[in-house]
């Protein structure tokens, strides 16, 4: 991961980009998963071992000559490589791109091409609506939501002209799978839904319901609720945060 000379994209949207594609790109299945348990052994290179030096070799010189190359220019970089059983190289290049937004004094961070996946989505629906969880990233510190992805329908959902009904089928596995999948990373963020034909993005009285619903949720973990709206004229975003209870002094 490199920035680019302006610094339009930090490191923190890169890294929003690289576990994006963990969660999108079938290439990169398990591309972060722990390694089998090694007892300690006490020996200083015991625990840390774990890669035949010969790969670690390759991957060390792949790592060096992307260093060349990005400092020869001043975009953005971002290269994924990975070695299969029989040392065959794959590279992959990630399109960075990303939309920016604010709700209260919190950034929202989304990949560019969310819209248009969530357009595919709604309308293989219509005319019911569609809708599904959130993942992202949270940075309570810095008051930043990366959105990482969107989920689909889980099949026992209910989609009418101008109602959802988010069924929970199969979800707590696909939210599991997608935290393993990141190392940990990615957390469940809200919900996202689709609008018929007509309707704005605006969120409904039954919308701000399930929003304030949510945060009074997400308020344990001390997290903000967000809520995803698709529609004609591409997606709304709302967040909103359950002020949490003052500590006693």
């Amino acid at each position: 991961m490199v920035e680019d000379a302006c610094r339009e994209y930090k490191l923190r949207d890169l890294e929003a980009v690289y576990l994006r594609e963990l969660l999108v790109n079938d290439d990169l299945i398990g591309h972060l998963s722990a390694t089998d348990f090694l007892p300690y052994a006490g020996a200083c290179r015991a625990v840390t071992n774990r890669i035949p030096a010969s790969r670690t070799q390759v991957l060390a010189g792949l790592i060096s000559a992307g260093i060349s190359d990005a400092i020869s220019n001043d975009d953005a970089l971002l290269r994924i490589w990975q070695l299969d059983a029989s040392l065959q190289l794959q590279e992959i290049r990630p399109t960075i791109a990303v939309t920016r937004g604010n709700a209260r004094d919190w950034s929202i961070i989304a990949p560019a091409s969310l819209a248009g996946v969530l357009s595919e989505k709604r309308l293989d629906a219509l005319p019911n609506e569609t809708g599904g969880a959130l993942l992202g990233l949270v940075d309570i510190e810095r008051k930043r939501v990366d959105i990482l992805d969107a989920l689909p329908a889980p099949k026992d959902s209910r989609g009418q002209p101008y109602e959802f009904i988010r069924g929970t089928r199969g979800l707590f596995r696909a939210v599991d799978a997608a935290i393993d999948q990141t190392g940990g990373l990615a957390r469940y963020i809200g919900e996202w839904h689709s609008h018929p034909i007509g309707a704005s993005v605006q969120p409904s009285a039954t919308d701000l319901a399930q929003l304030a619903e949510l945060s009074l949720i997400l308020r344990a973990d001390g997290v903000p609720a967000i809520t995803l709206i698709v529609g004609d004229d591409g997606i709304g975003i709302n967040l909103a945060e359950y002020p949490r209870p003052e500590e006693p002094a």
